[in-house]
């Protein structure tokens, strides 16, 4: 499908359409327009800006041998189709994703880390390959980008780079090239990236797995195990007392995490909806969009959740002796304003001398004293696979508890809505992904076919 359309101002046309005769001899902007199919089969529309034309009339003459000529001129290669390069298409990019983030599609977090790690990608390019086009781009660039990530890259530690080693480890440099991959889909979606290259790069290129694939017994915790564990949280809660992560060589051992796992085991709320748990409702807590928050009403005992866009309030009677044990004072930390001149040590001739600083109310639960924020989920996970060495369990994930607790729920309660309610699914049908009958547990039906002979 093909036309020309024109750029006529209103007062230049009667109500039929036509142009007005003192207007005959105008030239209007003049755009030539085709469809053409994506990658995932729908069609959009293309358009070019062909100059300046008098009034073309449909169907006329002159209007068919325009088209004809566009449409020959769009088989053949053409030397008007627009230079894409890579820069400008990034800065597009980042204008799309910061509206995302305005209407509550995409979290803040995500928008800034997807930046950096293609204002990375794009410093590389230029470095090796200068200015590029998007249409430019092959899968094997995007391979040798892997290549250096992987084996040349210095590795970071904290906001140093250390000579221990180099290249990313492998869960960021996947994330380095999922967003790489997203932008690209984006290009293509946004008529920058043509089909062709696109297929090919996601065809050829081998691009890393996002996640490891578990055995069924590694995600379905059996009650026993459940029962170690939740006896182990228990007892270290008991015994120690909550406490923040502490740098340099202080000698207080952190236990938030005890806490943390402990709350969610006992709960069957998902990690990261503890994670951010803040003491109270805090400015920008409203339903709608994708951001997820929660907070706690201490004076209802409850706990109110947004997550995935369903709000739910679940009571918090069985935890509010873990709660009550941990501080609202985190405890002294740096200013975050001058948090670079830790790192400065070694360059200050007479040392560097650190700051302290007074106590003061957390806002979350679990709160970092140096960044004053929930801690990171990749810290509380490396934290829990410890656990799990210790305690000599298969390496469960975190999440697999809250399988453990809605498995285990079926038989207390068999009602499928309200648990459905009480763990924030979308669906009950949701219940049945969670609903896993071991043998050991199947058992009596085969004892009662033994009746049957």
């Amino acid at each position: 499908m093909a036309s020309i359309y024109q750029i006529i101002p209103k007062g230049h046309k009667n109500p039929q359409g036509q142009i007005y005769q003192k207007y005959f001899g105008e030239e209007y902007q003049t755009y030539f327009q085709y469809s053409i199919k994506r990658v995932d089969g729908k069609r959009y529309t293309k358009q070019k800006y062909i100059g300046l034309y008098t009034h073309l009339p449909k169907k006329s003459v002159r209007y068919l041998e325009v088209l004809t000529n566009w449409i020959q001129t769009l088989q053949s290669v053409s030397a008007t189709d627009p230079r894409y390069y890579l820069k400008d298409i990034l800065n597009e990019f980042y204008v799309w994703n910061g509206k995302r983030v305005r209407n509550n599609e995409l979290s803040y977090h995500t928008a800034t880390q997807a930046q950096s790690c293609l204002e990375k990608w794009l410093g590389w390019i230029t470095k090796e390959h200068g200015a590029l086009e998007v249409d430019s781009i092959t899968w094997n660039l995007i391979g040798h980008y892997d290549d250096y990530l992987r084996y040349d890259k210095p590795k970071i530690i904290g906001r140093h780079k250390v000579d221990m080693g180099v290249g990313l480890a492998p869960k960021t440099r996947q994330a380095h090239l999922s967003y790489i991959r997203t932008f690209l889909r984006w290009a293509n979606r946004s008529n920058y990236l043509s089909n062709e290259v696109l297929l090919d790069i996601l065809n050829k290129f081998v691009w890393p797995s996002s996640r490891p694939i578990k055995e069924e017994d590694e995600l379905y915790p059996t009650r026993e195990h459940q029962k170690v564990y939740l006896d182990f949280l228990n007892k270290k809660v008991i015994e120690n007392e909550y406490s923040v992560h502490r740098s340099g060589n202080s000698i207080i051992e952190p236990t938030w995490f005890y806490y943390l796992l402990l709350m969610q085991g006992l709960t069957g709320t998902r990690t990261s909806e503890i994670m951010g748990l803040s003491w109270k409702k805090r400015k920008g807590m409203v339903m709608g969009g994708s951001r997820q928050w929660s907070y706690l009403d201490l004076d209802k005992n409850e706990m109110s959740i947004y997550c995935k866009k369903r709000f739910r309030r679940i009571p918090i009677n069985q935890i509010r002796w873990i709660i009550d044990r941990v501080s609202k004072k985190i405890g002294r930390g740096h200013n975050p304003k001058l948090m670079k001149l830790r790192y400065l040590k070694a360059s200050m001739p007479k040392g560097y001398k650190r700051k302290i600083y007074r106590e003061y109310k957390s806002t979350y639960l679990f709160e970092n004293p140096y960044t004053k924020l929930p801690y990171s989920t990749s810290r509380l996970h490396e934290l829990h696979k410890n656990i799990m060495n210790e305690l000599g369990l298969p390496l469960y994930g975190a999440h697999s508890w809250r399988r453990a607790w809605i498995t285990r729920m079926f038989d207390e309660d068999m009602n499928l809505a309200r648990i459905a309610d009480y763990v924030g699914h979308s669906s009950s049908t949701m219940q049945d992904l969670y609903r896993k009958f071991r043998p050991t547990e199947l058992q009596p039906i085969v004892e009662q076919m033994k009746e049957w002979v």
